[in-house]
């Protein structure tokens, strides 16, 4: 398993509901629901400009294949808070190399 941060900032003008970040591992930069999810974390109410940053541990899939892998996150990928901007949702940190016996 990785430990992964996560942080998410309510950027609106308004308080933000609770919410659930995927996190993600994609075989590019563009991390997208379509890549496999490892983790899901959840985000309490944010009152307008205040953040919430989160680590938790995820495990690797089993049947994941080696290579290297970008590590991503997607703010409210379920979309269950209705926002004025929804393409700010999403970021790609580090890359980790998966290795299989």
């Amino acid at each position: 398993s990785i430990s992964i941060t996560s942080t998410v900032k309510n950027q609106g003008v308004g308080l933000m509901s609770a919410s659930y970040t995927g996190l993600y591992l994609s075989t590019d930069a563009v991390i997208t629901t379509s890549d496999t999810r490892i983790s899901t974390v959840s985000i309490t109410s944010l009152a307008r400009g205040t953040s919430s940053t989160i680590t938790t541990n995820a495990a690797i899939p089993s049947g994941l294949s080696a290579r290297t892998y970008y590590i991503g996150a997607i703010a409210d990928y379920n979309n269950a808070n209705k926002e004025t901007i929804e393409t700010n949702n999403t970021l790609t940190g580090n890359m980790i190399n998966v290795t299989r016996p």
